[in-house]
Formats: structure tokens, sequence, C-alpha cells
């Protein structure tokens, strides 16, 4: 298994005369999975006041929005932890085919962190400076011509 960072207190040794460690893997995937999933459920139920009808201009600008993008954005990070926690836990057991599962993952998680990021810090400069996007209907930008 490999070394995690001691704890930086006095005493660094436990009284069976182990190091203690600040954050194991297992802190890592309790802190993510239920951080991540808790902020996920409050970002949801923030979502039903935003814009029942799809996005437009008012709701992209709206702080309830900002809110709920960034909550997303923290809970695909806290995700991360939560993969990487798992992974350093069974890195042993789970052989080149973990390896290979941790990495998929670890980097799908990655790009739907970077959606997060595109919706709550893009989405809405986009939304304030380029109203035609919005006044559209279903069809996307207006094309005059």
């Amino acid at each position: 298994m490999p070394t995690l960072p001691v704890c930086l207190c006095r005493n660094k040794f436990d009284r069976k005369g182990r190091r203690r460690v600040l954050l194991g893997p297992r802190a890592f995937v309790w802190v993510g999975a239920i951080g991540a999933g808790a902020l996920l459920v409050v970002a949801d139920l923030l979502s039903l006041t935003i814009s029942p009808k799809g996005p437009s201009v008012e709701s992209l600008t709206s702080g309830a929005y900002a809110v709920q993008s960034v909550l997303k954005l923290a809970a695909a990070a806290l995700l991360l932890f939560g993969l990487l926690g798992l992974h350093l836990r069974q890195a042993g057991a789970a052989g080149n085919l973990g390896i290979a599962g941790f990495l998929a993952a670890f980097f799908g998680t990655t790009l739907v962190a970077g959606a997060f990021w595109a919706t709550a810090f893009f989405a809405p400069t986009v939304a304030a400076g380029a109203l035609e996007w919005f006044g559209a209907g279903e069809g996307g930008p207006r094309r005059d011509g």
C-alpha cells in the first residue's frame, strides 16, 4: 500500500506502534462518496426552482443557477477524491484490470467535471452576451439571409 502523509501531531504513532495517517484511503472514499452524493441531491433539488421549460437568459444568469452549477462542480471534484481513495484501498488486489478501470472512471469523471465547469462559468457568460442564441427557439441561432 502506498505511504500516506503522516499526521502532524506530537505523537506520530498510535498505541500499537503503527504510524498514524492524516487521511487514509477510507476517508477519501467516504468523504468523496457521501459529499458528492449530498451535493448532487442539493443541486438537483435546486434545479427544480430554476426553469422548468428549459434554458433561457433569465435562468442561466440567475443566482440559483450559479449555486447549482458550482455545487455540481464541487460534487464532481469530491467524486474524483472518492475514486482515488477507492483505488488506493484496492490497488493491490485489483491488478492491471483494476488500474485500467480506475483510469477509465477517473478520466471519464474528469470529463464530466469539465462539462460542469462549462455550465458553471461559460454558459452564463454566453447567455448574457449572445441573446440571439436563446431567442431562436428550437433550431439554434437565427440565420438571416
